[in-house]
Parts: C-alpha cells; sequence; structure tokens
C-alpha cells in the first residue's frame, strides 16, 4: 500500500530533496529560496561529514551547532515543527542514521532529481579529478528510494533535464507533489552566489551565472585522457544503480524508462531521456509498447541545508 502524503499543515513539515551530485539540485534549491515562503537548507549532512559539524537555524533566529548525525536529524525535526523547511541533500556520503530516521517517513515530502552518470560523472571530475565510485552518489540515492519505498511512501522524480529544457512544467509538477502553491516569478532569480553554499562556491559557478533553469547546454566537457578513462570506469560502475533508480519511476505513475536509460550502454535505445505524461512531459508523449510496472510504484524526494 502507498501512503499518500501525510497532510502535515502547509506552514510547518519538510520537503526534502535528495540529489546525487552534479544533478542541476542548486538550480532547484535557487528556485526554492527565490520563493521565500520555507526555510531552505543547503546540504548540512554533506556538510557535517566534511568538516564534522553543521548548523541549522532554531527557529528563533540563533542557530544550533551539530556535531553527529542523530543530533543533526533532531535538529531539522525540530526546525520543522515551526516553519516548513526546504532539505536539499546530496549523496556524495552515505546517510546511515537517516536511513532510519523519520527524515524518510510519512511526514516528510520525498522528491529526487537524476541526471545521467554519462553526463553527471564526467561534470564531476572536472572539478574533483580523484573522487572515487561512491562519491558520485547513484549507490546511496537508490538506498534511500528502497528504504522509502519499503516504507510505502511515494516520492516524485525531477528529471535534471527537464529543469532546462522545460522548466515551467517541470517545477509545477514538482509543486503540486509538495502541495505548495506554484509561483512562476521564483524560476527567475539575481545573478550571484549565495551564502548558502559559500563552503561549496567552486561547484556552483553556472547556478551563480544563471538567471533562471535556461542553463546554456554547453559540449561535454573535454577531459584528458587519463581523466576520460576514469570517467568511463566510473560510468560504468554507476550504471546498475541508475538503471535501478529509473526502474522505481516505470509504469502506473506514468514515467516512462527508455531503452537508453536503463543503464547499459544504449543498445537498442532511442537517446531519450525519461518521460512522464500529463502534466510533467515537457510536450512528449507516452512511447507506445512499453511495459509498465504494478500501479503504485513511486520514489522519494529531496532537501536542503546550511553550509
Amino acid at each position: 500500500m502507498i501512503l499518500p502524503w501525510s497532510g502535515v499543515p502547509p506552514s510547518i513539515g519538510i520537503i526534502a530533496l535528495w540529489a546525487h551530485p552534479r544533478s542541476r539540485s542548486t538550480a532547484l534549491f535557487r528556485m526554492m529560496k527565490e520563493r521565500g515562503d520555507v526555510l531552505c537548507l543547503y546540504e548540512p549532512f554533506c556538510t557535517l561529514f566534511d568538516t564534522g559539524w553543521a548548523q541549522v537555524p532554531d527557529g528563533t533566529g540563533s542557530q544550533v551547532l551539530v556535531r553527529n548525525e542523530s543530533e543533526l536529524i533532531k535538529a531539522i525535526l525540530t526546525l520543522s515543527r515551526q516553519c516548513r523547511v526546504f532539505l536539499k541533500e546530496t549523496t556524495d556520503h552515505r546517510y546511515p542514521e537517516v536511513l532510519k530516521s523519520a527524515l524518510l517517513g510519512k511526514d516528510v515530502v520525498t522528491a529526487i532529481i537524476a541526471r545521467r552518470p554519462e553526463e553527471a560523472v564526467r561534470s564531476h571530475l572536472t572539478i574533483d579529478p580523484s573522487a572515487g565510485p561512491d562519491a558520485m552518489g547513484y549507490a546511496h540515492l537508490v538506498e534511500i528510494l528502497d528504504e522509502v519505498e519499503r516504507r510505502g511512501i511515494r516520492a516524485h522524480l525531477v528529471w535534471a533535464d527537464d529543469l532546462v529544457d522545460c522548466p515551467g512544467n517541470t517545477i509545477r509538477a514538482f509543486c503540486n507533489f509538495c502541495r505548495i502553491p506554484f509561483l512562476p516569478e521564483a524560476l527567475e532569480w539575481q545573478q550571484g552566489h549565495c551564502v548558502d553554499w559559500a563552503r561549496n562556491r567552486v561547484w556552483h559557478e553556472a547556478v551563480a551565472a544563471s538567471r533562471g533553469f535556461a542553463i546554456s547546454r554547453t559540449d561535454a566537457p573535454i577531459l584528458t585522457s587519463h581523466l576520460e578513462a576514469r570517467a568511463e570506469v566510473l560510468i560504468a560502475e554507476n550504471l546498475p544503480y541508475f538503471s535501478q533508480l529509473m526502474a522505481h519511476f516505470t509504469g502506473a505513475d506514468g514515467w516512462i524508462r527508455p531503452a537508453s536509460a536503463r543503464g547499459g550502454t544504449g543498445e537498442g535505445g532511442s537517446g531519450r531521456t525519461p518521460v512522464a505524461v500529463g502534466e510533467h512531459r515537457c510536450g512528449r508523449a507516452r512511447a507506445p509498447g512499453r511495459r509498465s510496472r504494478k500501479p503504485g510504484r513511486r520514489s522519494p524526494r529531496v532537501c536542503s541545508a546550511p553550509p
């Protein structure tokens, strides 16, 4: 049985967006920041694992300093009883306490954002050439998705390409799922870095230079022969997890998983990305003859935290 969103009053609660690195999740965070009606947390768990500490607002203008995962979870849940929280988190680390916590429970709106490994991995290596397979985040993201589904909770997928190709419909569908108003004016913002990601500025130059989701499409990054060889290995290691990820969003909920997005080499594929029917399809139709999964299988959502 798939549980509906629990109906927490709109002025409180958590919207959580879980993302593998280089998935365009920061652009979505920037949109939520522009709205002004939610308190945005930018990657507090990643910050905690990288630095040994993190800070979370306490709702009174002060900050709570936390030094372990359990303290951080408690601080976020406490804050969410005072205001609506948008948590955006990346999965370059594994968060064992989160997997056991209410952050993946029925009172949290769960979403994920995903991008093909061929693009995300190469983008990652241009910034962190030494990154290993776990840092790509796909395996950890699948683990979160599996746990949310095991609890019988629906989640929402944001396909990274759709943020660029049809931001209006994509964000409208996201807002509908989160039960928050769609604010078209939040699709545009002023250029510049946010204090939220000051610790990780180098990762967010494209968002800082943008005025909205219409991020210019550039050619794939050109890597050295050594890095390209590493990219091919990392892509191959992460494609099976990407395949598992996309399998969660196939079938009765309207998502299609074409052959090219199944985690293989694209053999027999059309080269298209997963598409959705209804509001969130960017004008594309359901591909005929695709097999559907059993009804009721959907997946989780994600959030962000302070630097």
